[in-house]
């Protein structure tokens, strides 16, 4: 997995290991590897995702833009980017038969 940070953020590589390391706690296999993950604030993620958006991910090329932090205050960054994290274990997996 790659992790990547706005440079809205300070710049600290704690940020990126805390994601990856929480990441690594969910349900996964090889999949977690291919992973691209971009963490941003929601100015950035409106205008990535769309104005509604809280977060997105695209399959087609494995980049998942999240939150570093909460969205709101009944929202966990934690949430977001489960939920999203999802997409992408579905989009590498095969429920065929």
């Amino acid at each position: 997995m790659t992790v990547y940070a706005s440079t809205a953020y300070p710049q600290d590589p704690a940020l990126g290991q805390k994601w990856a390391d929480f990441l690594s706690t969910l349900v996964h296999g090889s999949e977690l590897s291919a992973v691209t993950v971009f963490l941003a604030p929601q100015t950035q993620i409106s205008r990535v995702c769309g104005a509604d958006a809280l977060a997105c991910y695209s399959g087609q090329d494995s980049v998942l833009v999240s939150p570093g932090e909460d969205p709101a205050a009944d929202i966990s960054a934690e949430a977001v980017i489960t939920h999203e994290y999802g997409h992408h274990v579905a989009a590498h997996r095969s429920d065929a038969p």
